[in-house]
């Protein structure tokens, strides 16, 4: 069941490329609805975003963050 999906791709190429213009077509469209929404400040709470040094301070504990580290840790360490 795995192997059904590449098997289709190679014989249906063209179900690949309808695949990434529906994809591509669906961001697009999600980007338009975030950019056309007017900007509201209800529910202000009076809390400011992180500063720069805030963010890369908080990426220490972040999970994606550490899974990636981890996974290019081990992949050079496999290479030697």
């Amino acid at each position: 069941m795995s192997n059904l999906l590449p098997i289709l791709m190679f014989v249906i190429a063209a179900l690949h490329w309808r695949l990434k213009i529906i994809g591509v077509s669906y961001l697009l469209m999600l980007a338009y609805k975030i950019a056309s929404q007017p900007m509201t400040v209800e529910g202000f709470s009076g809390l400011t975003p992180n500063s720069f040094f805030g963010g890369v301070l908080f990426q220490w504990i972040n999970p994606k963050a550490w899974v990636i580290a981890i996974g290019g840790i081990s992949a050079v360490r496999a290479s030697n």
